[in-house]
């Protein structure tokens, strides 16, 4: 397929985004700045033609860069929406990006507050930054009475709940 063909289809593509999926302005702008950039680098490669084989280029490129896994998930995101967009409006027959598969994505696990962590949030010298502690508490503890309430846990469910103290670590799990 033709680069600058394809490209000439960017608007008629978000236009299509706009009224029949009804999507924000903001994710019009990114879709379409996902797009831009990607017929950019082909210009920039002098590439003319867009096949399967580009696009992987594309992402590898990408990736091999430094952009961080998520945007270039969501900038193939775009390139899949975009064929797949255009092959339902007859424009193309096949899309080239539905096989790629979209990079992995790293997890990261929450942080623990440590015991030192804990003690100072808890040292409050001022009086009205302990009152205002006192009720962010008091606040905490409704709201979890409401969960527990609401999820219908029983009480003595709660106060079974596993809990890891580590002295040598000072954590609390």
């Amino acid at each position: 397929m033709e680069r600058e063909f394809l490209f000439s289809k960017i608007d008629d593509f978000i236009l299509y985004l706009q009224k029949e999926k009804n999507y924000s302005v903001h994710t019009l702008r990114a879709y379409k700045k996902d797009l831009e950039s990607f017929f950019d680098f082909l210009r920039e490669k002098k590439k003319s033609d867009v096949d399967q084989k580009v696009i992987t280029f594309f992402i590898g490129f990408l990736l091999k860069y430094g952009m961080d896994a998520r945007t270039v998930a969501r900038k193939l995101s775009s390139l899949k929406s975009f064929f797949k967009g255009l092959k339902k409006m007859g424009v193309i027959s096949e899309n080239p990006a539905q096989l790629i598969k979209t990079p992995k994505i790293k997890k990261h696990l929450p942080g623990f507050l440590t015991y030192d962590q804990i003690k100072k949030s808890l040292e409050i010298s001022d009086p009205r930054d302990r009152a205002i502690m006192e009720i962010l508490i008091c606040v905490i503890q409704i709201n979890l009475w409401f969960l527990c309430f609401g999820l219908e846990l029983m009480i003595s469910a709660i106060t079974s709940l596993p809990v890891c103290i580590s002295y040598a670590l000072r954590l609390l799990h």
